[in-house]
């Protein structure tokens, strides 16, 4: 990346923050939008631990297969079970989450926009230069557009991260164990 291209990605990032915080504080959004915001951090963070806890599962579900042990079998599928099970449950949870936040930050955002566009009178400038076809619906689709493509952005990079961390910690244990 060139220093050009990481500075315009902090001040991105930066806008963003602001962003959030005014939906947080605003009182047509406010407890809702918090609540969805912490929940959506809290089971990305969970599915992140769960996805690692279940690459050690994985794991010594494999190893007792290899080893032929009965019992580990049994005991490990159970496990793979239960983990496979609040994964699932987080995941639809993440999901709800990401949908509603992004529904509510779209309806502020649709809000925000309108107020602006129609406080400073640009309704009128752009009706009288004719430059632009129905500003309102081109409103509505880019606030769309813009608001699920950031919520997934926002989405990706923490899974990412988990999931190096995992397979660290895994190659880590390997390299422990075969040198002993």
């Amino acid at each position: 990346m060139t220093h050009a291209s990481i500075a315009e990605l902090r001040e991105a990032v930066g806008h963003l923050r602001i962003m959030i915080r005014h939906v947080a504080v605003d009182p047509r959004m406010g407890s809702r939008a918090r609540l969805l915001i912490i929940g959506l951090v809290s089971l990305m963070l969970a599915i992140n631990g769960l996805n690692v806890i279940n690459s050690y599962v994985g794991r010594d579900f494999m190893t007792a297969i290899a080893d032929h042990d009965r019992s580990g079998f049994t005991k490990e599928a159970l496990r793979l079970i239960g983990v496979f099970a609040l994964l699932t449950f987080a995941s639809v949870m993440s999901r709800f989450c990401e949908e509603s936040m992004g529904l509510l930050w779209r309806k502020w955002m649709t809000w925000r926009l309108f107020e602006l566009y129609a406080d400073h009178q640009v309704f009128l400038r752009l009706d009288q230069t004719g430059s632009v076809e129905n500003p309102d619906q081109r409103i509505a689709e880019d606030v769309r557009n813009f608001t699920t493509t950031t919520i997934s952005f926002i989405h990706g990079p923490t899974s990412t991260a988990s999931r190096r961390k995992a397979r660290w910690s895994s190659s880590r244990a390997r390299v422990g164990t075969s040198s002993t």
